[in-house]
């Protein structure tokens, strides 16, 4: 019975061995899944960061958009305004272009002429259409003409006849005619007499300002109706006429024109001038609604670009997100699996606590056994008994020790788990890394 309960004993001590062994391994591999789980809470701060950048980013793209929403909408905006006007300036020209080719503010003879193409040859063109007035003073000059404002340029006072005749023969109308006349007479002194000469109010060439000199020589332009009024009088018998801005002629010989007719679309002087410009007008208008439409275009094209960024970012950001909620999950999974480690070693620690108490107990009573079969022969069935018992006490240990074996093989196959969930983590940590690099 001794025998068989050192032998025990023995055995009981192998397996402490054995326990001792495997609490070292567990220790091992305690250590290895900290440093996997630090690796593991590193890459979820960069996971962590990545997602924030990300949701930036697309703060920034999804704040640029509105913008540039904004911005194609004042463009949009604009062009509309420049087509408007655009076709506002197209109708004005039109409109121009066909009352300069109606000849609508000529008299009817001088209409008729400038419509013949058999008479074209003595004409050399309307006064006013090549007579160029400064702004502001069409309606004034005007009335400094009266009804001969639609005069005709000829070369000669017989050509004038000749037309005149036509006209007559033919019942076209009356016309008017302006021909240069020998003589230029004495300049004149404007001196002391108020306002500019009519003369520096027009633009004409050479030869045809000569014409006009005669009728426009002695014509002084001033500002306000009073202020002509005024100076006829204080040059009256001096031979000056007098004309205001704001619409009155005065005559040397006192004759009087004043008041204001149908308002002209198209102002009789300049009228070709006019036209051009409104044509210059329109192009430029043209333009400018060209580059707006560019600008309109490439204001669409770069929203298109910023959406296409912002859904591109959201889908980086869902990845981001899913790679978190994955990091998270398995820093979560290997925190438990070292819990479990945690707690296995612990209780083979305790375990081996255990057996190692309560082989020194079976030292004990097996060195009282040796003693009292020593001293009490008589007492060796008790003895006996008592080994028995002990026997029963070491198998009662046989069967904690095997427990505890099973135990220990869970927790071996378990940790084999645990570095098959390894590997698969740090594959897919090194997945979720080339992602990282690729966005």
């Amino acid at each position: 019975m001794i025998t068989a309960a050192e032998t025990r004993l023995e055995g009981l001590r192998a397996e402490e061995a054995r326990l001792g062994d495997s609490i070292d391994e567990g220790e091992r591999h305690k250590g290895e899944l900290r440093e996997i789980l630090t690796d593991l809470e590193t890459r979820l701060d960069a996971a962590r960061r990545e997602h924030s950048d990300v949701g930036r980013a697309l703060a920034s793209a999804q704040e640029d958009a509105v913008a540039r929403e904004r911005s194609l909408q004042e463009a949009r905006e604009s062009r509309e305004e420049s087509a408007g006007k655009l076709a506002r300036l197209e109708s004005r020209h039109e409109m121009a272009a066909r009352i300069a080719s109606e000849l609508e503010g000529f008299r009817a003879g001088a209409a008729a002429l400038l419509r013949d193409p058999q008479r074209q040859g003595r004409l050399q063109g309307a006064m006013a259409e090549r007579m160029k007035v400064r702004e502001g003073y069409e309606a004034a000059f005007e009335l400094v003409f009266g009804e001969d404002a639609d005069a005709l340029l000829v070369g000669d006072v017989q050509s004038a006849r000749e037309l005149a005749d036509h006209l007559a023969g033919e019942g076209l109308g009356m016309a008017s005619f302006l021909a240069p006349v020998g003589g230029g007479g004495a300049a004149v002194s404007p001196a002391g007499v108020p306002g500019q000469s009519a003369l520096d109010l027009v633009r004409l060439d050479e030869g045809e300002e000569r014409r006009l000199r005669r009728w426009l020589e002695r014509v002084r332009v001033v500002e306000t109706n009073d202020e002509a009024v005024q100076s006829l009088i204080d040059h009256a018998g001096e031979g000056w006429s007098f004309l205001s801005r704001e619409g009155l002629f005065l005559r040397h010989d006192g004759l009087v024109r004043g008041g204001a007719g149908a308002r002209r679309e198209l102002a009789l002087f300049g009228r070709q001038e006019q036209v051009g410009q409104l044509a210059e007008e329109v192009e430029r208008q043209r333009g400018i609604l060209d580059q707006r439409q560019v600008a309109q275009e490439a204001g669409r094209d770069a929203l298109e670009r910023t959406r296409v960024r912002v859904e591109e970012l959201r889908g980086r950001l869902v990845e981001a997100q899913e790679s978190v909620t994955s990091v998270e999950r398995e820093v979560a999974g290997h925190h438990s699996i070292l819990e479990r480690e945690i707690a296995a070693v612990e209780r083979a620690v305790t375990e081996r606590g255990r057996i190692r108490a309560e082989v020194g107990q079976l030292l004990e009573k097996v060195d009282q056994l040796h003693a009292e079969l020593g001293r009490h022969g008589a007492d060796q069935e008790a003895s006996r008994k008592r080994v028995d018992e002990l026997s029963d006490e070491v198998d009662s240990l046989e069967e904690a020790r095997e427990r505890a074996n099973r135990e220990l093989g869970e927790s071996r196959l378990q940790l084999t788990h645990d570095r098959g969930v390894e590997r698969e983590l740090e594959s897919r940590i090194e997945r979720l890394s080339h992602m990282v690099e690729d966005l």
